[in-house]
This record gives structure tokens, C-alpha cells and sequence, in this order.
């Protein structure tokens, strides 16, 4: 554990002893946006139940990815915030390598084994590649195994209340895909390997034990996660994932099969930065292709070691060999056909949008299996045979053959090393050096212990370094363009931030909505001025509001990334674009302001516009658009439906006016209005994420107060101090009814299924303890009883 430790304080060591911080998609656009905003959301005393910033704001709690209960937030309190977000970071890194040793050493392997397979699971492409919200769960699912694997080996409910608890651990960092597969991941787990250590324990005894366990850590994780686990439900079920996923979408990013061969050789796949693709695109559509799980590489030497540890049928093989080919076609989506099955056969399984996450999973086989096989060659039978037997030696050759060939594709290259003279661009991005350079050395291994020049208990701290230094080596170079200085967040400024600090209450829309870096002026300044690569992109997306970061500075957009996407909005924008509608789509959005290109002509052929100040670095422009209706309005008229589709039609049909009359998602009659004279006047006088107060002018009858914000479960109402409901109009937004001579409208977030779920988990946390306590203490009497009837039995 020593030696694991070590290694990762030096990989990481940029990153912990460094003003050095990570840049990688999500993570800059999406997880720190998040982070920021919970920390400033927990300084004001409120808790971040609600995010108003990213497209009219949405569930924070609800959406589970930030893991707002995870207790490495108690890093924000002693540190600053980018310092703490940074080693929160590392620390599910080097937490995954720990928990990965301790279930190895539940294997009973070796310990350089169990040191090995750490690394490899820790500094795996999929762990360094995926730095966001998606590994701070997978690095507990070694945790979880240790405990359940303790549990079923001495029938110890003591210790499946403690992999109960470790779920519940793991589900608080943020990920529900994680947890939803480990709900399956332990019953194959203790189905594939029943074993039954005492000779009296029979098979009816274990599987009585085995279900009477999983419904006891099934009770203990949900109770303990239920202040996050219960507003995620609703959710979950109005968003596109929990109602009308379709399965070609879901399978979008599926693990392609041409990219097997980057599980041992590197290739980065840059994102698509095309300006010919981004002048064509639709503000609102995406038009590239971008694997979600950017790197998958697993190295070569853990490969043989795998191959070797599969050459003896046990149940831990059969376990890892059934493990990685249901996770690798699982990953592999609509490529596979597993998946396709699943998705109609288990419900709630349409939460794993992206089937590349499965990779997850498959990495954690990997390094389990690569792990058995180091530990393999130390075992008796290794020593007696002092050679490679059995048909190791026929998988590794056929895996070699198959990335020699495979490695020849176009787009592979070899960026973790340099290219050495006199051999061919052609010859070096087939792989043929360095997968040829390892291969010739497990050949002369394995010549020298036949030979009986090398012992064979040599072989194992020569392959774990071997292991080890090719890990380290690859992604050390293949982590270094994810890095940045930390001063790229702290100093750095969106453009327009002095103009949307006047009038905090209008939306930015961002054109193309799918472009990353529209700043090609600013972009070639820092070339001249010989800036990394990285740190352009990182400026230049900040400044243009990628992702979410207009959170980070206290600016709505109309555009961003959720968690859940609700199947309203998409079917809000489809019908805009089937009906050149896009500016009502946006000015219903109140997206008072376009940042652009200086020349697009979209902002003035589409709207009444002016430029809101002088070209930031002579090629972005801000404008205004006059257009927007403002984010809080009164109409006189409101019709009624009860379907998504159809009230989007008449939305966007040409006698449909928004500024007089609105669409109510309801069914009652009595909500119909057809008033004909003025409006009443709305002002935003007070805006804070749970907090809306606008006061009303001039309401001499009744009408509707629209709100351009998200509508969702949780939202109340309140006209003059009295209750009133709160309506879902134009597909998106919220409305409520004010009778005539009402003064003020105040709307407030307080879903009741959070404050449920917080006592759960609050008396559940209490229960939990209690009950671990009498667990652990009649265990230890069975303990004795046994003990003292061997005692007795041997005097007999």
C-alpha cells in the first residue's frame, strides 16, 4: 500500500504541490461551474436546491451529479475553492487505488499484485479521462465488493451492513449509473462466487444468507442516501431519460468497435474545432462527433498479465471473464445488442444515456484480472513448471497480432512519444516499436526463466515495475494537456460581463450554441503571443461561455448542461426549427442578448437588435436583443392542453401571439381567459436561486403572470401572501393566476420529497449505528461460541 501511495503522490504531484489544475470538457464546463456554485450557495447559508443560471435554471439536488452530500466537500471549508476542487479530485484517485487494494487483498493475492492491480485501475484512461462526476462512485465499487466479498466468505451481516453503507457512500459522490449497476454487479458477485469456507455451511444456508444480506444493504443504502436519492426520483422521471428516451439517442455514444485497439495504444481524440462545421451549424443541434470516454488506454503489460491469469479456470476467472465481455459489449451499445435488450427489459436502466460507461465497470475487471494474473506466477504451480503453460501464451500472441493490425488505422498516433529518426510516420502509428519493443520483452522473460537464468518469484516485482512504469509513463504524457494553471479561473473573464451586471434579470444566448471557440482573432493573439494550446482553448471557452460557465459569474444563459434533459425542451426547439421559428423560440426565452461572430448576420436578420457595445477583440459582438419578452409578464388570454406536441404547435403557429396569450399544460376549464384589454405591468424586484418576488402594476383585471423560468415539482406560489398554484406554460415556464388589484407575486423552491428524504437520512444515520453496533456484537458472540466449542471438542 506504501509503494501505491508513492507512485500516485508522484504522478499527481503537478496537480498537490502546484498552482496546477485540471482542464478536461465537463470538468471545466460543467463540474466547476457546479462546485462554484454550491460553495457560494453554502457561504450564503442557503442550501443549493436550485440552479437558476444554465438554461432558466433546473433541480440542483434533483440532478445528483454534483454529490452536494459527499463528505470530501469539507475540503471547501478549510481551503480555497480551487485548491480544494483540485485535490478533491486526486483524492478519488488515490481513495479508488486504496479501495482496489484492499478487495485484491480480500483475494489473498500478492501483494505486489494487489499494488499492481491498484495502479492500474487508478491510472487507467477511463479514471484519468473522466475527472468529473463520473469516477468519484466507480473508485468506491472495490470498497463495496471488499465488504460483500467478507460478508459471504463468514455469513457476517455485520459486514453486508457495511457494503449497505459503502453504497450509500459511493451513490453520495454523484453518480446514479454507478450505483444502479452495482445493484446487479453484487448479486453476479455472490452468485458466481459461492464458496463456503466452513465445511457445515450448505448451499440452502448460503442463499438464505445471500438474499436476507442484499435486502439488508439494499434497506441501509436507500435510508442513508435519501436526502439525494429521493428528489433525483422526480427528476429522473420527468426527464427524457425517465419518460420517452428514445433507444437510437441513448446509444449515441457507443463505444465504437474501431477503437479497441486504443486499449493499448494511445490516442487522444481532440474535440471537433472545425470553423466550416461551425458556421453551418444550428445554434441549437450539435453537428460532431465526440466519444464521451475520451481515452480508454489500459497498457500492454497488464493485457499479458490478464491473459495469464486466465489461463486456469476458478470461479475469480470465470467472474472476470464474464465481467469484462458483458461490460465490453454493454459499452459497446448499439454495436453490442446487449444493450438494446436491457434498455425495454430492466426499468430505470435507460439512466445510462451514454453506453461508454460501461467502461467503468470493465476497467475494474481489468485490473482485477491483470492483478490474479501477477499473483499467479509466484503460486506452486508457477514454480514448479518454471515456464508458461497452458494457453496463455496463444492469447497474449493472437491479442498482439490483433493491435499490431489494428493500430495501423489512420487518426492513431503515438503522441505519448517521440517520434524517432528515421523511422516513417506510416510505420510509427502502427504501434510496430512499442507494441513489438514489450512483446520482445516477455519473450526474453520467458526464454530466461525457462532457462532457468531468471527464478521464476523474480518474474513478479519485474512485471509489477514493468506494470507500474508503463501506466505512469503513458499517462503522465497523456494527462499533461489536461492541465492548466489555476490562474486560467480565477483571472480570466467572460466577455460582456460588465454589460449583463446591469441587468442581471435579461438571458444570454450564445450563437452557434454548439461552437466551442468562436474567438478566432483572440485565439491567434495568444498563438503569437506562444500560448499552449490550453491554455487558448481554456481562455477563449470562458470568455465565450461554454457550458455552464455563466454560472460561475452570475450570468443566465439560455444554453448549458444538465443532468436531465426534460423531453419538453427538446420538443420546444425541434418545432422551432420545423417552422423557421427559431426567434420566437428565443425570444420567448427572454434571451435579451446574442453573443456572436461581428459578421453573423442572425442578431439583425432575426430580430429588432443592437449592438451592446464596441467588438470584443475586434471580432465578438454582443447584442441586444429588443425583441425579448422580459422574464416576468402578464397576459390577458391562456389556452389550454394537456399534450407536450400539441401545445408546441400552436406555440409556433402563426396566429398564436406570446406577448397577449400564453398555453396552460392543465386540463381545468375554469383556467381559461380571454381577456381583450392591457395587461398588466411585472417587475422583478427581488431574484435569488430559491427566491422570485415581482411586484404588479395596473391589474384592474384578472390575468396571468408568466415567469421565463423552469417549471418543476417544488415550486410554490404566493399573490398578496396567499397560496396559489403554480401552471406550466409554453412547454417551459412557469404561470399562476392573479386575480385583479393583486401587488406582488412571490415564488419560492421547497420541494418537500428533500426535506422528506433529509429525515430519512438523518434517523437512518442513527439507526444505521445502532444497528452495526448489534451486528458487530452478536457476531462476536457467535464467534466465541464457536471458539469455545472447538475448545471443548479438542479436550474431549
Amino acid at each position: 500500500m506504501v509503494l501505491v501511495l508513492v507512485v500516485l503522490t508522484v504522478f499527481f504531484g503537478r496537480i498537490l504541490f502546484t498552482p496546477t489544475t485540471y482542464y478536461v470538457s465537463d470538468c471545466h464546463a460543467y463540474l466547476h461551474p457546479m462546485k462554484h456554485f454550491m460553495v457560494e450557495s453554502f457561504k450564503h447559508g442557503e442550501f443549493p436546491l436550485w440552479n437558476p443560471y444554465p438554461q432558466g435554471g433546473y433541480p440542483f439536488i434533483g440532478s445528483y451529479a454534483p454529490g452536494v452530500f459527499s463528505p470530501l466537500h469539507l475540503l471547501y471549508l478549510i481551503m480555497p475553492f480551487e485548491w480544494a476542487f483540485k485535490y478533491i479530485i486526486v483524492s478519488h484517485h488515490i481513495l479508488a487505488a486504496l479501495f482496489m487494494f484492499l478487495f485484491l487483498s480480500a483475494w489473498r493475492l500478492h501483494p505486489l499484485a494487489r499494488a499492481a492491480g491498484a495502479v492500474v485501475f487508478a491510472l487507467s484512461g477511463f479514471m484519468l479521462s473522466q475527472t468529473d462526476y463520473f469516477i468519484p462512485s466507480l473508485g468506491w465499487v472495490p470498497l463495496v465488493l471488499f465488504f460483500y466479498h467478507r460478508a459471504l466468505v463468514h455469513l457476517n451481516y455485520f459486514m453486508a451492513g457495511l457494503t449497505g453503507v459503502s453504497i450509500a457512500f459511493a451513490f453520495c459522490q454523484g453518480d446514479l449509473q454507478t450505483t444502479y449497476g452495482l445493484v446487479f454487479l453484487i448479486l453476479i458477485y455472490g452468485a458466481v462466487l459461492r464458496r463456503g469456507i466452513r465445511g457445515d455451511v450448505t448451499v440452502r444456508t448460503y442463499y438464505r444468507f445471500f438474499w436476507r444480506s442484499y435486502l439488508l444493504l439494499g434497506g441501509i443504502a436507500l435510508c442513508l442516501s435519501a436526502a439525494q436519492f429521493l428528489p433525483a426520483l422526480p427528476t429522473f422521471f420527468s426527464s427524457d431519460r425517465g419518460s420517452g428516451l428514445e433507444l437510437s439517442h441513448a446509444t449515441k455514444k457507443s463505444l465504437s468497435v474501431r477503437r479497441l485497439p486504443e486499449l493499448v495504444h494511445y490516442a487522444r481524440h481532440n474535440e471537433l474545432n472545425d470553423p466550416q462545421i461551425i458556421s453551418k451549424a444550428s445554434a441549437f443541434r450539435e453537428t460532431y462527433e465526440e466519444p464521451f470516454v475520451r481515452r480508454i488506454f489500459l497498457g500492454i503489460v497488464p493485457l499479458f498479465l490478464l491473459s495469464f491469469g486466465l489461463r486456469k479456470l476458478s470461479k475469480r476467472t470465470i467472474l472476470i471473464i464474464g465481467g469484462l465481455a458483458l461490460t465490453l459489449t454493454l459499452s459497446l451499445g448499439r454495436y453490442g445488442g446487449i444493450f438494446q435488450g436491457l434498455w425495454y427489459l430492466l426499468p430505470g436502466f435507460s439512466i445510462f444515456r451514454y453506453p461508454e460507461k460501461w467502461l467503468g465497470f470493465f476497467t475494474f475487471f481489468f485490473a482485477a484480472g491483470a492483478a490474479l494474473g501477477l499473483d499467479r506466477f509466484q503460486r506452486k504451480e508457477a514454480k514448479q513448471h518454471h515456464r508458461w503453460t497452458g494457453w496463455t501464451p496463444l492469447i497474449f500472441v493472437t491479442i498482439v497480432i490483433f493491435m499490431l493490425l489494428g493500430l495501423g488505422r489512420p487518426g492513431l498516433v503515438l503522441e505519448f512519444m517521440p517520434q524517432p529518426r528515421g523511422v516513417t510516420r506510416a510505420i510509427w502509428t502502427t504501434g510496430l516499436f512499442y507494441a513489438g519493443g514489450i512483446t520482445a520483452c516477455f519473450i526474453a522473460l520467458a526464454a530466461l526463466a525457462v532457462q532457468r537464468v531468471v527464478r521464476v518469484r523474480w518474474l513478479v516485482p519485474i512485471l509489477a515495475a514493468m506494470c507500474i512504469v508503463e501506466l505512469f509513463t503513458v499517462q503522465w504524457r497523456a494527462q499533461t494537456p489536461d492541465l492548466v494553471s489555476m490562474t486560467m479561473y480565477s483571472h480570466t473573464r467572460p466577455v460582456g460581463l460588465e454589460i449583463f451586471s446591469k441587468n442581471p434579470y435579461a438571458r444570454l444566448l450564445r450563437y452557434p450554441a454548439s461552437s466551442y471557440i468562436v474567438n478566432e482573432t483572440y485565439q491567434k493573439k495568444r498563438e503569437e503571443a506562444r500560448f499552449s494550446k490550453v491554455r487558448i482553448e481554456t481562455e477563449g471557452w470562458i470568455r465565450t461561455y461554454r457550458g455552464n460557465i455563466g454560472a460561475r459569474f452570475g450570468v443566465r444563459t439560455v444554453h448549458g448542461l444538465t443532468t436531465f434533459k426534460r423531453p419538453e425542451e427538446r420538443i420546444y426547439w425541434e418545432i422551432a426549427r420545423e417552422r423557421n421559428l427559431d426567434n420566437r423560440a428565443i425570444n420567448c426565452y427572454s434571451a435579451g442578448y446574442i453573443l456572436s461572430h461581428k459578421d453573423n448576420s442572425f442578431p439583425v436578420r432575426l430580430f429588432r437588435s443592437r449592438r451592446a457595445g464596441e467588438p470584443y477583440d475586434n471580432e465578438l459582438v454582443i447584442w441586444e436583443n429588443l425583441d425579448a419578452l422580459p422574464r416576468a409578464y402578464c397576459v390577458t388570454k391562456a389556452r389550454l392542453e394537456n399534450e407536450n406536441r400539441e401545445a408546441g404547435s400552436i406555440l409556433f403557429s402563426k396566429d398564436f401571439d406570446p406577448r397577449r396569450e400564453i398555453i396552460l399544460l392543465a386540463e381545468d376549464e375554469n383556467l381559461k381567459l380571454d381577456g381583450k384589454e392591457t395587461p398588466p405591468e411585472a417587475e422583478l424586484v427581488e431574484c435569488k436561486p430559491r427566491r422570485v418576488k415581482i411586484k404588479l402594476k395596473n391589474t384592474t383585471q384578472a390575468a396571468y403572470l408568466v415567469l421565463t423560468d423552469s417549471y418543476a415539482h417544488g415550486w410554490s406560489a404566493k399573490v398578496d401572501g396567499k397560496d396559489t398554484p403554480v401552471y406550466r406554460a409554453n412547454l417551459l415556464f412557469r404561470a399562476v393566476q392573479i386575480p385583479s388589484g393583486a401587488r406582488t407575486v412571490e415564488f419560492s423552491y421547497n420541494p418537500p420529497v428533500f426535506y422528506i428524504g433529509l429525515v430519512i437520512s438523518a434517523l437512518s444515520i442513527i439507526g444505521a449505528v445502532i444497528l452495526l453496533i448489534f451486528l458487530y456484537r452478536s457476531n462476536m458472540r457467535l464467534r466465541n461460541a464457536d471458539a469455545v466449542k472447538a475448545a471443548g471438542g479438542g479436550i474431549n
